[in-house]
């Protein structure tokens, strides 16, 4: 697992689990992290809210995941090509409904929440950092 962070989150990062912290001021955090991850990462979280779609897309392995968690009022480009023809996939995610059933959803069909982890149990790397 990868991890963006300011350099104070370090210790942090890699005591939740993280081989290799980059700080999210890097002038080039995405060159770093595709350095570290050569073929590509398969889930990439972001929780900072200023998102690089552009440039997080590329850093996705084939089959990989974007998961937003921030930057509601955020526009962003969506790189089409790079999705569809390496099965990508962005997903967002909000916490406040990761445990509320929500009317009008069958029993059987998972939550937010079981989706969410299933698709971090296969995870490389995640990241996210402000541009």
């Amino acid at each position: 697992m990868l991890a963006t962070a300011r350099p104070a989150d370090d210790a942090w990062c890699r005591a939740a689990g993280a081989a290799e912290v980059v700080d999210y001021r890097d002038p080039d955090p995405a060159g770093r992290l595709r350095a570290l991850a050569p073929g590509g990462v398969d889930l990439f979280i972001d929780t900072s809210g200023h998102l690089d779609l552009p440039a997080a897309v590329e850093l996705l392995a084939d089959g990989g995941r974007i998961v937003l968690l921030a930057g509601g009022s955020q526009r962003l480009t969506l790189p089409v090509g790079p999705l569809y023809t390496h099965d990508r996939r962005i997903l967002g995610f909000a916490i406040s409904t990761a445990a509320t059933a929500r009317p009008g959803r069958g029993r059987d069909r998972p939550q937010p929440a079981a989706r969410r982890n299933r698709a971090t149990s296969d995870c490389r790397a995640f990241g996210g950092w402000s541009s």
